[in-house]
């Protein structure tokens, strides 16, 4: 239980205790002066109901409190490194700076990467000076988020491993999620955690993937494409349920020259835009979505093959602009 509950519960039983013995004890006084039985009564009961309602009155404004609180308690934590901060792309390219970029770009084998991406995850946060949550795995994970965000512009790409997505003058959303997941389990090899890659097509959305992380209580989407971390899991997602802007952070530069698809994404996500009929694809695994994508003859035959919502509906278009 949170603290704060804690603190609301115990305060209303103070109340009410005070109230009942504030009660039995003007009474008692109320005998001994000799008064008349309903001056000695009512008295008291007056005085007793008066804090116990006021103790009441408070266990409620303790219990909107404490219920505000707890739904934003998971992403309050999250948002810990943006305190006291104008957090931006820029503050970003401060700590990870264009040729750490390079460096980490001009990585030989698997090997080399590793150590740079470990330390910049060290350097990143020694930045910043705190952590995200409680988890370190998700620390690792957002900063892998990031670094991939901010690894190349957006733009056509068919790589699907380490080394060639980091060489690569350009990332799409499927080679920006894979990345940071590579990135992640070049930080943490050995980790606990679980993701959910998720494609839509159509829809508020348009045609894109994301990346869910899930541990325990821990849940977040995370989109390295347009650069932006929500507190949400994918069932709340497709639920159409909107988030609070305070659930959600965005690292995206303005000056990004997809802004504007990148605006339609965060709306997506905090005004509950999403839709079950355009999932396109959910894998659990990042190598088995590098396997199935590059073993394809076309892309036309992989997403016919996902039998979803999403991608017969894709389908359908695809074969219909070859007719026409």
């Amino acid at each position: 239980m949170n603290y704060l509950v804690g603190y609301k519960i115990w305060g209303a039983i103070l109340f009410c205790l005070l109230g009942i013995t504030f009660f039995i004890v003007s009474l008692f006084i109320k005998q001994k002066s000799e008064k008349s039985l309903a001056q000695t009564f009512l008295y008291p009961l007056f005085q007793s109901a008066f804090i116990i309602a006021l103790s009441g009155l408070i266990f409620i404004v303790g219990y909107k409190i404490s219920n505000y609180k707890n739904q934003n308690i998971s992403m309050v934590q999250n948002k810990a490194i943006f305190s006291g901060m104008d957090f931006d792309k820029n503050y970003i390219e401060n700590i990870i700076t264009a040729s750490d970029i390079a460096n980490l770009k001009s990585a030989k084998d698997s090997l080399e990467a590793t150590k740079i991406i470990n330390h910049l995850y060290i350097k990143f946060k020694n930045n910043l000076g705190v952590t995200i949550g409680n988890d370190p795995e998700m620390n690792a994970f957002v900063f892998s988020t990031i670094l991939s965000h901010i690894s190349s512009p957006y733009g056509k790409s068919t790589e699907n491993e380490l080394i060639p997505l980091l060489k690569e003058d350009s990332l799409d959303c499927d080679n920006y999620l894979m990345l940071a997941i590579y990135i992640f389990e070049t930080i943490v090899p050995n980790h606990t955690s679980e993701y959910e890659i998720v494609g839509f097509y159509g829809g508020a959305v348009g045609n894109h993937a994301q990346v869910f992380y899930k541990k325990g209580n821990e849940k977040v989407l995370c989109d390295p494409t347009y650069g932006f971390v929500a507190n949400i899991k994918l069932g709340i997602l497709l639920k159409g349920i909107k988030l609070s802007e305070d659930q959600l952070f965005v690292f995206s530069s303005p000056q990004s020259p997809i802004k504007s698809t990148i605006s339609n994404a965060i709306e997506a996500v905090i005004n509950g835009q999403y839709n079950p009929r355009d999932l396109l694809f959910y894998f659990e695994n990042v190598h088995t979505f590098a396997t199935y994508s590059k073993n394809f003859p076309s892309f036309e035959k992989m997403i016919d093959s996902f039998k979803s919502p999403g991608g017969s509906k894709m389908y359908k278009e695809l074969t219909n602009s070859k007719k026409d």
